[in-house]
Formats: C-alpha cells, structure tokens, sequence
C-alpha cells in the first residue's frame, strides 16, 4: 500500500487523528460485540433534540441520536418552505453511526426553521441562517452576458432548477442507478454508462445499445443534477493497491481506448460529452470519488456549457480529477474571442468548480513516468467563461493547467479564494488566457505556484504568498505578464517575476500580446469584492474546500495571530547593534544573560527574542528563523533593521496577523515608517533557513505623541488632590451625540486626551480590540470586537436613536435584536423603541468604537454645559475621618433659539418603476450645525435606494450618515467642524424607485436640527408628495405643512399640479422648463428642482431639443392633456398572406389597421407570423402599452427565443420557445413604454448556427397582440432601392487568422433568372444572381469532399463549399419549368441527420410544395444522385435543410 492515499475523509486532514482514533475504537467495540451474547440495537433511545444544526452554504444539516428507519418527515420554513419525499427522503437521511445525519441541498440563502418527524416525537431547530456561494467571476458573468441564468441544474438564487432531474449515486448503487423518470431496458444504468455515453458492453458494443440520455437530457432542455452521498470508488489493479470489489462500469480503461480511453492515460474517467446544464456534487462531509475522475468534453456541433462541480473529495485519482475541454483548431497566436464561434468550433462554456477539496493523486503502475501521482487535479482549456472558487488542493502535484499547449486558446478565467496547501506545481500553469487571481492563499508551494506562459496575462490581487518557493515563476513558452496588486508575499523565497503596481488602474510593461491585456480595469468586468490578503487567508483556511465538520465550521471567519505572546511594550527609542558588542549590551538594558541558548526565548526589555542558534557577548549577528524577536511598541513607530550578508532569503517585519510589513534583502538595511501601535515579529524570509539580523532600530514615528496607555480627556476638568499633595487632572468633552455615550479613552486631532465614557445603558459583554480608529477627529485606541462571544444590551430609555461608530471596511452586517443590519464603515444609524435590545456579531470584522443613544425630541432642548470641579480630600490617622471638599461650579446655557425655519420635502412625478430623486430643502438657518431627520412613506408604492448630499454639505462638515429601511429613512449629520449658512439650499437628495401608482405623501420628522453654540431651532415641516403614474399623464397632489413652534400645531393644505414638460414642478409650463431641458442636455445641472419624467416633454422616451421645442409650443398650457385613445391591435400569419408558406416580397403594413411593419421575407406559416434574421415585424407605441405572442414556437431543431427590441437596441422582453417538436409558448402582456419596437428572433443554442451568423433565428408566432395606442410605421419609408448599372463580378476574398480564405462573390446583374444549361459549383465559380440573389460565401475546407459519387466518379474533388445553416434558405429563381439539381449534404455525414424543404413560388405567388420523396441530408456524401427539384413554370424554388449543411453545386434542365 505504499503511496496510496486511504484516510477516512470526514473533517478533511485536520481530524487525521480523530478519524484514527475513532478507527481505533470501532475495531475494539467489533471486537467485543463479536463475543457478546447478546446482540444490541444502534440506539434504543429517542432524540428530543438535535446534537448539532446549522447552515452552510445553501445547504441545511443536522445530526441526532437516533435510527433511520424512526424517521417518518422532514419540513423546513423559513425563508422557503418544503419537505422531503421520495428518493431526497431515502438519500439525505442517513445513518451514522449511532446519528441519524440529515443534509437539505439546493436552499435559497436565508432564515430556516427545521423540523424533523420520527415515530417517537418531533425534534425542531430554529432560525438556521443558510449562506449564499459566492458566484463572482466569469462562469456567471460570461453566461449572463449570453442569456443564461443559472450555471448546471441551480438557479442563481441556489434553488433547483424546476425541471432538473435528479440522481443519488452511492457506492451500493453505482453500477445500476437509473435516471428517475428514464427508467428501462432501453436506458442505462450506472453512473458509468449514464455519463459516458462511449462506454461497451460486454460484447464491445459502444453505448451497448442504450439511447445516450446525456444527449437527449440536453436537447429537451432538461438540467441534470448528479449527487454522490459517501465514498464511491472505481479503479482497477493496474492504479489501485487496494481496487474496489466492483469497478464503476463506463470507466475508461487503463493505457488503452476502452470506453472512450486514451494511449498512455492512466484512464479510470467517466467522459461526458454532448451535455449542457450539469451539477455534479457531494452530500453533507464526507462525500468522496476514491480512485476515478470526470470529464466534460465538448464536440463539434455539440457545445457544452453549464457545468458545476461543488462539494466533492477526490483522492487517489490516476489521471485527471476534473477535467474540462473544448474543441477547436489551435493557434500559435492569441486570438479573440470571437473566433471560437466564427469558425463553428466547440468551446466549453461556463464551468463553475467551487468547494471542492483535491487530495494527492495515486497510480499504481502509471502509464507515463510523470503521472504516479496522477495527473492534473482540475484542468481547463479552449473554452471561456471558467470560475474556479473556494476549492482546497493538499499536496497535490500537477495541480490546475489552463491550456493543454502553447497553441490552445481560452479565455476569461476567474480563480479566486482557493487554497494551495503544500501543492508542489501549477497553481495554475497557463497558457494563452486572461487570467483574474484573486484572495487565494498560497501555502508553502514546493516547487512553484504561478506559472504563466504563452500569452497569459494575469491579474494577481489580493493573494497571501505563505513560504512559497518561486512565487511567481518566469515566463516560459515565449512572453507572458502577471500584474500584482496588493498581494502579500511572506517568506517566500526563488523567482518573483510579478510586476507590482500601489493601484488597481497602473499599467505594466505587458508583452504578453493577449488581445484582453489590461481587462481587470476595463468596462467589461464582472463585479466582486476583494478583501486585503490577510482576510483572503482566513477566508480560505475556514470557507474553502468542501463542508466541514460541524464542529469545524465557521462561516464568517477572522484573521487569526500568527503570534500568541502579547508582551509588554517596549520603551522607546529601542536599539540593538550586533556589529559594536560590548559587555553584552545588545539591548536597551543590559541583560545578565551573556550566553543565549538556541531555540530558548527571552524576555530583554519586554522585546521576546528567539535566537536560532547560541549567541555569545562576542556574536556580530544574531540567526533567527521563525518568531525571532517579537515586541509591541505602544505608538506609531519607525523601524530600521540590517539583514547579514549571509542572509540568502533576507528578514521580514510582520504584524500579528501576517501582513508583511518590511522586507530587507541580504546585505541591506531598510526601514518602515509609521507602523500603528501594536504587536509585530521579525522572521527569517525562509523560516526553514537561518536570517542574520545585525541591527535593530526602532523609534517613535512623533516622539511627542501620546501612547494608547496615556490618561485622555473630556469636557469637564477635575483636579484630584491626594496625600503627597500631587494633582491629577481628567478632561471630557462630549463625543459623537448627546444623550447616553459609551467609548474608550482617545485623542482628538489638536493632540488633546479625550477619556473614555461609559453610560450604565449599555452593557458589555465581549473581547477588547487594541486596534486604533479615528472619527470625526477622535483617535479612539480600543473598541469591541464583534464575535461569537459578543453581546451588548442596550436599555433604551424611550423611543430614539442608537449610533454606532464602527470600523466596518466592506460589505459588513450586525445583529440587532437577532435581524441583520448593513453596517458602513463611520457613523451608523438606528431607530429603536423603549426597552431593551441587543447588539450581536453579524458578518466578521466589525469594531464597536462609540455608542450613543439619543430619545427622540429629547436634545431639541439640550443645553451646552461647560463644568470645572475642584475637589480636594484630606485624611487624618484620628478615632473621625474628617474630609474637606471645595466644589465650584459654573453653568453656560446655549443660545437663544432660531426662529422662522422650514424644512420642506419637495414633490415629484414619475412613471411606474422608474426612479426619481426628491430634494430635502432648508431656508432660514444661516448657521446650520447638527441635523437628524426623518422621511417615512409607504414602503409599497415606493422604495428607498440612495440619500445623497444637497448644496449645503462640504468638506467643512462631516457626510451625512443615512439608514434606509422599509418605509423610512433616518438621515443625520453630526459634528461639523464648522457652522453652514443653509438658508435656502438643497439640504440632502432622496432616490425612490416607483412600485405602485397612485399618490405617496413623503411626511418628515425632525429629531434634532441645531444652529450656532447647539442653537435649537423653531422649525415648520412641509411634506411632498410622490405620484406614480402609468403613462406620465397630470395629477393632483397635496401638500401637508406642520409648524412646530412653542408647542402648537397648524396644518395648511395647497395644491400643487404637475404635467408632461412641467419639469420645476412650478405649476406652469414655459420658457424656464425649456431652458431646465437644455441645461440638462448639456450635461448642466441647474439647483432647481428637476423631474425627468416630465423633461421627457414629447414622450419620445429621449429627452433632447425636441422636447424644449414641445414646451415653448404649450407653454402657459396647465390643462390636462387630452388621454389618447387606447385600442387594441393584432397580427396573425393570414395577415401577412391568405396563403399558408407565403413570404412577403416587401416591406409591408399589415395587421388591425396595417399599423404593423412585417419586413421582407416574413410569412405565413400555418397562420402562424414567421420572423427569421431581418425579418421582423415592427411597431410604434404613441404611448405606453403592452404587447402579448401566444402558440409561439421555434421552426427548426433548436430551441430559440423572441425578443422584443427597442430603438436604442435594448432588449425589454424575451420569450424562450421550443424547438418544433414541443410545446407552444406564450409571452403575457409586457407593459412597454412609448417608442418603436422590433420583435425578432434569436439563437439560444450555441450549435444553432443560424442565419446571420446564428444571431436570429426562425421562429413562428400563432398571434401578436398590442395594447395601446399605435402610428403607423410607413413600408415606403423602410424600402431602399438600389439601382446596378454595372456588369462586371466584383470579388472580395478575406483571409482569416487560420489561413484559410472566404470569398464572397456578387454576379452581374443582368441575369436574374436560370435557364437550361446554367450551372454553378462552389468550386470555382462566380454566383449567379438567379442563386440566393447572387449572394452566398464560400469557404475553403480543412480537406477534400469527395462528395456525391456521380461527381466522385467524374474526377471531381470538392475543396470549397457553403455552409447553409440549419432553417436558412437558399433560393433558385428560373426562367421557365425547369428542373434544378442540386447537391447538397449534412456536414456530418450520419444518416438521419436532417432533412431538407423544398418549395415552388410562380409568379402568382402560389406556393407548392415540391419536398422529393428521399429528403435526407445525411449520408449524402455517398449518394449517386443530388436533390431533383421540379418547377412548373416561371419563379422561385427555396430550398431549406433543418441541419447544418453544405452546398457544393447546382446545376439547371
């Protein structure tokens, strides 16, 4: 068994030793049962409750004493509802040990509640909080851009897909396992037979028989979902010192072509070609592919894409563990995306792997020297849109190849939190790709990590290098760049050849030539957020690889030290220099130790150091490796240190959590500047190598700074007189809020100490965190860490308002009262009702540094009060104590208050969805210092997305902080550093997105609105209004106005109009509205209230001079316009001719009224309207409406989609439709705005290649129906014509990047129609105008066709052809009742692989169908004869195969 890898996988390499234990004690208990009397059951008692419960990522688990077979149900609610039946019911309940153990897959991110049935009771868990997989990068980026939602058989909400099969594999069922709903003689069985459809029976027979439902999964657009529950494992004695009982059948077969294997593979994989819309993944911990592999291949005329692999261990694999590869011609240079689909090759799209965890591969005999340890763990190559995430590879050797070869090419390739532990190579090796590397951890890579070659191009960001041997190696295989940002190299030691950039947006020296060089700062980049290196390790030490043990799952991870010691601080400045010795005076104070012991520690002057070896009073350097010397300094400081000549891997400065500090090549000193308080080490940069340290320095950055231990100050001075008569002296000012304060001691930015505060309103309970943070000009030096063991109460007094200063970098939540709430980094906000709340831990890395709690209304009256107490104390050794205490005490109040204030929200109209921004206004308050505010409104009819800062907000003030939830927003600005004069100016600016029509009062509250010296104000409130409206017609809105002045109330009501083109909302349409419109086309915004729902004054859905026309043409028009007249309008095949297979030979009005545009080529297919490439069916929209399609349904083989297009070219509406063979489709009534739309159809299958490059598609639509009101759009208007005098061919030959030729010819036009004896072959003529309308391109072909043996016999050998794409048409117009033959084949030449439709057109119009009786397409290349189409007179014969086809020649008699 030497080298092969047998563990039991559960809780991964960290529970090595339990699992051994736990080996260890099932063999005893065996032992003893084996001689028991007596046999005992598993478990004789009933759970009441779940040993353990959670959430993981879109996943629920939980395990309890008990048996199986007790268990009768199983719900979860929440967040989603449902229950487990049937094989989800037999498969993800199981028994373990004495544990029942229960996974729940496929749930949306959320709040779950589980509840579990047995025959004893019922055992429940509440508020399970189930993560969402982080789906950033290309995979979904590149899919989405395409139109596909969801990678393999999820969704992208994590929920299955609603027509997904799905198969449980196990090690019992491996070999007979039927698809559900495939079940049969004629259907295979086995995992093996089920996904490699090149699988042989018994008798050599490929597929054995069995119908490739892999295949037919893909063509009915089924998804399938493929879940392996415990170990399975496969292998033979040729990889496996231990091989199973049973192999998987449909295995490749080792060194040899068996089921679809390769000559010098190692073999045991399962290919799977011709699939689409797979997830293959693991159950619960422990689910394992012991000694097998997978592969996804995608073939010419069968691209896949859509794959996921998650949640599975491999180990002992002998080839390739995952493999993914398309199919395409290769090229030595890079090329653009675009040319994998323009030469009709086969890609692999869209493949996500992610969570995955990789052990070290194992062949017994391998075929190839170099694969003893398998082959590549996870490969890639020709193919785009890759994410590669969270996946955790443990001493692996051929670890991840993207590019199987200096000419393979692929694109867009994200790889992003995985981890490297001891992985020898590859992490990746790439070749000819653009690349995005980002928070990935690098841990100790033995021989190199990233290698890039062959026109990689490489975005490094974000990544931890952890003792990593060549980090990053040198190019190989010609030129290739690796850009790095913010990557942490940590004792790392070989090549380097990153180029290193302070920004994201600096440019390198790029001589890689990949055509998407720079791509991470372009406009076509996917979204995701990257955190600093440190956080980026621990995400991948806790979140990476597949589920854990419950016990060890964290799901919102921290850094963690790298030291545990946390000495005392040092005395600065500190010094050592090893170069002068004298007396054993290395250290600030002088240490009796004159002889230091290697590998012992030592405490010299609080600095704990390590030496690596003995040192003498004598030594001029020091040898250290790991922790040599840790110390903490109290302040900002400056450190200075020399690294020995001898030190080949040189010194590093680290934090304590691993951030690289300072690195000091061999030879050199170097120092860093201004490292904030805390604790830190100096390493060897090889820790397994001795560093040299000659010197250390280290130095206060301002001396005169205060230290973290310093007493700091307030508002209120008291001088403290003790018994040796000294004097101490605190000083407090307020801090953050009135009200109720909590924080530590701090110093604000004059140098001034402010002391902490502490209200008994809040209660702490929870770590310290050393850290510093500065807000508002307050440099606090301690907060609380927000952690598991973290909890806060706050005893709210009354209704108010809790602030929270935090350090909350990111996408960062807490808890409050147990609900999540996003936290920003700064100020945050939130209302809460009397009593009592609690704050917990939500996401990690949150930092409490000030509380406040202020009651609503409470501070409008607060007064400033400045205080100054004296207090002496005197105390005398008598039989009475006697204490004198003088106090003085003097009292300022604030000034008077400010008098005529009014705070107004302002009002607005706008369309139903669209958004809209609302100012907040302030008039007479000249002095403007503190505001807290309040808008509420019905969370229905509007949503709240975005406060942004008015006209009185500057650098001279701290930004205002908001907090947005359903049905209010509570806006604050705190502590400005100075006093605004904001009399008359836009105070802050509210977007709503409209959700309901009708009219929204947006009333306001004022909590706090303060002048000069805290100055409260007397303030009146006016409210506004938002109305929502279908088509942007007129309405009446009210304005409520409250005066709050010495306690009394008035309330006002006004009306205010608006209309189309009224954009200041003034009531009155006129040259000010024009004047707004043209500002605001010149990209100048005027202060002045603006609506650009009215702006758009002509309803054209542009706002641009023409609408600044409509309104000096209505102006001083306050009347409501007129309502047009709403009808509705359809259009049916009939209407485009009585004649079923008629097409139109012009553009064309038509439908209820002719009020729609069918364009040339469109016809009537059965009744159905037929659209194809240009031709569409167009209409206009006067105003807004809806359009509806009903018995919608592809022409052809594939499966398509409708679109609806508007006249900038934005898809509003889509329908997928079937392929011919199913159901019909419908596209409910869409609501659109007004405009001119386009209903098309387009290609959804990445092997449709259709006409016009595959990009539109024939699609047959039973009826459209358009609600609304409807111009029509003229034909004479669309029709172009073109008048050719000349009678020469022009030809235009382009030569493509593969060396091949495409020709496009055009004939003379003075013959348009053929008669007897005219011919063309694609060989070597030119086209005839009486072919297609002289328009068809040939292509050069990789090889001669001998096509069609009568040809074939004439010695013709056929070097060029024309691909005629499946449902395009190729037309032959004659010149009398003519015969055309015309050869034309499938490009695979397999029989049954479509067929043709042929039809004649005469002069009348009428339409015969004149298909001949044999009209297949495959197997024609050997066919003795070609296609004989008959016309009966003067017209059109259209020829249409349903296959992607070939035309070699026509000839006419």
């Amino acid at each position: 068994m030497a080298g092969e890898i047998l563990l039991n996988l559960k809780g991964g390499n960290k529970n090595m030793i339990k699992c051994f234990k736990k080996a260890i004690s099932s063999v005893l208990a065996a032992a003893m049962l084996a001689t028991s009397f007596t046999a005992m059951p598993i478990n004789t008692f009933a759970a009441t409750s779940f040993s353990t419960a959670g959430g993981w990522f879109e996943t629920l688990y939980a395990e309890w004493s008990g048996n199986k077979s007790d268990v009768t149900g199983v719900s979860y609610s929440g967040t989603a509802s449902g229950s487990l039946t049937g094989d989800d019911l037999t498969y993800l309940v199981r028994q373990d040990g004495s544990n029942v153990r229960l996974d729940i897959p496929g749930l949306k991110a959320g709040t779950y509640n589980l509840t579990v049935t047995t025959n004893s009771g019922t055992i429940t868990k509440e508020n399970i909080k189930v993560y969402e997989y982080d789906r950033s990068g290309y995979a979904h980026y590149d899919a989405h851009k395409e139109g596909v939602t969801g990678i393999g058989a999820y969704n992208d909400d994590g929920t299955l897909k609603s027509n997904a099969v799905v198969v449980y594999v196990t090690e019992e069922n491996k070999n007979t396992v039927q698809l559900p709903g495939y079940t049969g003689s004629q259907y295979p069985a086995g995992i093996g037979n089920i996904l490699n459809y090149k699988s042989e029976d018994a008798n050599g027979v490929t597929g054995g028989g069995k119908i490739d439902i892999v295949q037919q999964l893909r063509a009915e657009g089924i998804p399938l979902d493929v879940r392996f529950v415990g170990t399975v494992r496969g292998g033979d004695s040729n990889t496996s010192n231990n091989p199973p009982a049973e192999n998987i059948k449909g295995l490749t077969g080792y060194n040899t072509t068996t089921n679809g294997g390769t000559k010098g593979d190692n073999g045991m994989m399962i290919r799977v070609y011709k699939s689409s819309n797979v997830t293959i993944e693991g159950i619960g911990d422990d689910a394992t592919l012991d000694g097998w592999g997978i592969q996804i291949i995608s073939q010419t005329g069968y691209t896949s894409q859509s794959f996921e692999f998650r949640n599975l261990n491999f180990t002992n694999t002998p080839e390739d563990a995952i493999g993914l590869e398309g199919t395409c011609a290769i090229s030595s240079s890079p090329q653009t995306k675009e040319w994998f689909e323009s030469n009709g090759y086969a890609p692999i799209k869209f493949s996500w792997v992610h969570n995955n965890t990789f052990h070290q591969g194992f062949c017994k005999n391998p075929a190839e020297s170099d694969k003893a340890e398998g082959d590549g763990s996870c490969d890639w190559k020709r193919g785009y849109g890759y994410t590669m995430a969270y996946n955790h590879y443990i001493n692996n050797h051929k670890t991840n190849l993207i590019g199987s070869s200096s000419s393979s090419i692929q694109y867009d390739a994200s790889l992003h939190h995985n981890w490297y532990e001891k992985v020898e190579s590859r992490q990746p090796l790439s070749r000819q790709a653009n690349i995005h590397i980002y928070n990935t951890y690098f841990d100790g890579a033995t021989s190199y990590a990233i290698s890039p070659r062959a026109h990689a191009y490489i975005f490094s960001e974000g990544n931890y290098f952890g003792a990593c041997k060549n980090p990053v190696d040198s190019a190989k295989e010609g030129s290739a760049t690796v850009k790095s940002y913010n990557d942490s190299f940590a004792g790392c030691n070989g090549a380097n050849a990153a180029q290193q950039v302070k920004n994201k947006t600096d440019k390198v020296s790029d001589s890689s030539g990949n055509p998407y060089a720079g791509f991470e700062t372009g406009s076509d980049m996917y979204e995701y957020t990257a955190t600093s290196p440190i956080q980026a390790k621990a995400d991948c030490l806790n979140l990476a690889g597949v589920m854990k043990t419950a016990s060890e799952i964290n799901m919102e991870p921290t850094p963690e030290p790298i030291v545990s010691e946390n000495p005392d601080a040092l005395t600065l400045p500190y010094e050592v220099n090893f170069t002068t010795p004298s007396n054993a005076n290395y250290w600030t104070t002088k240490t009796s130790e004159t002889n230091l012991a290697a590998n012992s520690q030592y405490n010299i002057s609080n600095a704990l150091v390590t030496p690596a070896a003995k040192i003498t009073n004598t030594a001029t350097t020091m040898k250290i490796r790991d922790n040599g010397v840790i110390f903490k300094v109290n302040k900002a400081a400056d450190v200075t240190f020399t690294a020995g000549s001898s030190s080949a891997y040189g010194i590093e400065l680290y934090d304590a959590y691993g951030e690289l500090k300072l690195y000091v090549a061999g030879g050199k000193t170097a120092t860093v500047s201004n490292i904030p308080a805390g604790v830190y080490v100096i390493k060897s940069g090889n820790t397994q190598k001795d560093g040299y340290l000659e010197n250390l320095k280290i130095v206060a950055n301002d001396p005169n700074a205060p230290t973290v231990t310093e007493t700091t100050t307030e508002a209120t001075t008291k001088a403290n007189t003790g018994d040796d008569g000294t004097t101490e002296t605190t000083t407090s000012a307020p801090v953050v809020d009135d009200g109720y304060v909590w924080h530590d001691d701090g110093v604000d930015a004059s140098g001034n100490d402010v002391a902490a505060a502490n209200s008994n309103i809040f209660n702490i309970s929870g770590n310290d965190t050393t850290n510093k943070y500065t807000y508002n000009g307050v440099t606090y030096n301690g907060g609380i860490k927000m952690e598991s063991s973290t909890n806060i109460t706050v005893n709210a007094p009354a209704d108010g308002a809790l602030k929270l200063v935090l350090s909350a970098a990111g996408s960062r939540t807490i808890k409050i009262d147990g609900e999540e709430q996003d936290v920003v980094d700064g100020l945050n906000v939130f209302d809460l009702t009397a009593g009592t709340h609690t704050i917990t831990k939500g996401t990690t890395n949150v930092y409490v540094y000030v509380m406040s709690y202020a009651v609503d209304g409470g501070d409008t009256t607060v007064t400033t009060t400045t205080e100054t107490t004296t207090e002496a104390t005197t105390k005398e050794t008598t039989t009475k104590d006697t204490e004198a205490t003088t106090k003085e005490t003097t009292e300022a109040t604030t000034a008077a208050p400010v008098d005529g204030v009014n705070v107004v929200v302002g009002n607005a109209m706008v369309k139903n969805g669209s958004a809209v921004t609302v100012p907040v206004k302030l008039t007479g308050m000249t002095d403007l210092a503190d505001f807290n505010i309040t808008l509420t409104y019905d969370a229905a009819a509007l949503t709240a997305t975005k406060v942004e800062n008015g006209d009185i907000i500057n650098d001279s003030m701290a930004t205002i902080n908001s907090n947005i939830t359903d049905g209010s927003v509570r806006i604050a600005g705190i502590n400005p550093a100075d006093k605004i004069n904001a009399d008359g100016t836009v105070l802050v600016k509210v977007t709503f997105t409209a959700n309901k029509e009708g009219a929204t009062p947006v009333a306001i509250t004022v909590n706090t609105l303060k002048g000069a010296n805290l100055a409260v104000a007397n303030y009146t409130t006016s409210n506004g209004t938002v109305t929502v409206t279908a088509n942007g017609g007129s309405v009446e809105t009210s304005t409520e106005t409250t005066t709050t002045e010495t306690d009394s109330t008035t309330e006002a009501t006004t009306v205010d109009y608006s209309a189309k083109g009224d954009v200041n909302k003034d009531g009155k349409i006129n040259e000010k509205d024009a004047a707004l419109i043209l500002k605001f086309i010149q990209g100048i915004k005027d202060e002045t209230f603006y609506d650009e729902a009215a702006a758009d004054a002509n309803g054209d859905g542009v706002i641009n001079a023409l609408d600044a026309t409509w309104v000096l043409n209505h102006k001083g028009n306050t009347s409501k316009p007129s309502t047009p007249e709403t009808k509705t309008y359809t259009l049916t095949g009939t209407d485009i001719n009585a004649t079923s297979g008629t097409a139109l030979t012009a553009d064309t009005n038509v439908g209820t009224e002719n009020m729609f545009l069918a364009k040339t080529g469109v016809k009537n297919a059965s009744g159905s309207v037929q659209i194809s490439g240009s031709k569409t069916v167009q209409f206009k929209l006067t105003s807004d409406g809806t359009v509806a399609l009903t018995n919608a349904i592809s022409s052809g083989a594939y499966a398509r989609q409708v679109a609806i297009v508007n006249s900038n070219g934005d898809t509003v509406a889509t329908l997928n439709v079937q392929n011919k063979n199913g159901a019909k489709n419908n596209l409910s009534a869409t609501s659109l705005v007004a405009g001119t739309y386009t209903i098309k159809g387009v290609n959804v299958d990445s092997s449709d290649k259709s006409t016009n490059g595959g990009l539109n598609s024939s699609v047959n639509i039973g009826t459209i129906t358009v609600t609304g009101t409807l111009e029509q759009i003229s034909a004479e208007a669309t029709t172009k014509t073109t008048v050719t005098t000349t009678t020469e061919t022009t030809t235009e030959t382009t030569t493509k990047a593969d060396d091949t030729t495409e020709t496009t010819t055009t004939a003379p036009a003075d013959k348009a129609f053929a008669v007897s004896g005219d011919s063309w072959s694609a060989e070597n003529d030119s086209v005839p105008t009486w072919l297609n309308g002289g328009k068809l391109t040939t292509a050069t072909n990789s090889s001669s066709y001998k096509a069609f043996a009568a040809e074939s016999a004439n010695g013709t050998a056929f070097t060029k052809t024309v691909n005629v794409a499946a449902d395009s048409s190729i037309t032959i117009d004659v010149a009398d009742a003519l015969t055309a033959s015309v050869f034309i084949a499938g490009n695979n030449n397999a029989a049954n692989k479509g067929v043709i439709k042929a039809t004649f057109t005469d002069e009348s119009g009428t339409v015969t169908d004149i298909t001949p009786a044999d009209a297949n397409l495959g197997g024609r290349k050997t066919a003795t004869t070609a296609f004989e189409l008959v016309a009966t007179g003067k017209g059109t014969i259209t020829v249409t195969p349903d296959y992607n086809s070939l035309l070699y020649k026509v000839t006419v008699k």
